[in-house]
């Protein structure tokens, strides 16, 4: 692995990590990267991707890691969410929380991912998402105060959904099957949800 670092700055570039064939979870925390390393050739077994707490403003291209399941970006500085379509066809879980997130537009599909946490973003409006996937299960955007959201998209198979901590005056018509909805949470005093609307 070479990085090249200053005095006092962590590592804020990995430019060349050696192969490791049979790495499974890759962590790089706290490190004050800028920017997100090349990992196309470490491991093609990897399923988890760690990179929490560094400075990564954007990420415009990652090599597609076939079996990547998880990808945590939280608490970085990134602006948009990630074009991942090529990234994984089992990719199931993108984290997000903790960005500068403000308007998540034109989004490639990821046919397969579940869960999608945008929570302390900057986020002004709500997320197309049926771009992004018909899979998704679990979806959070807790604490983005500056959030409006209308008539918003159908979750077929959405089994938890947390808004809490935004500025809602009413609930959103989000298109649910109330059979598969397993967790509401509108909770924290921002909030004034005055119920549930289905269609």
């Amino acid at each position: 692995m070479r990085m090249k670092s200053r005095v006092n700055s962590y590592i804020p570039i990995i430019d060349y990590i050696e192969p490791f064939p049979e790495l499974r979870v890759f962590i790089f925390r706290y490190n004050n990267l800028s920017q997100f390393p090349d990992l196309s050739n470490v491991s093609t077994s990897l399923k988890i991707i760690q990179s929490l707490g560094n400075n990564i403003c954007q990420i415009s291209y990652i090599s597609p890691i076939p079996h990547l399941i998880t990808l945590d970006i939280r608490r970085n500085s990134l602006t948009e969410i990630p074009k991942l379509s090529n990234l994984s066809i089992i990719f199931l879980k993108l984290m997000l929380s903790g960005n500068n997130i403000s308007k998540p537009d034109d989004q490639p599909v990821m046919a397969n991912l579940e869960t999608i946490m945008l929570d302390y973003n900057l986020l002004i409006v709500f997320p197309v998402l049926t771009n992004i996937s018909l899979s998704l299960m679990e979806l959070s955007t807790e604490e983005n105060p500056h959030i409006k959201i209308g008539d918003a998209d159908n979750f077929p198979k959405q089994k938890l959904l947390k808004l809490g901590g935004n500025s809602l005056a009413d609930f959103p018509r989000f298109k649910f099957d109330l059979l598969n909805i397993r967790r509401v949470s509108v909770n924290e005093q921002h909030n004034k949800s005055r119920g549930l609307c289905t269609e």
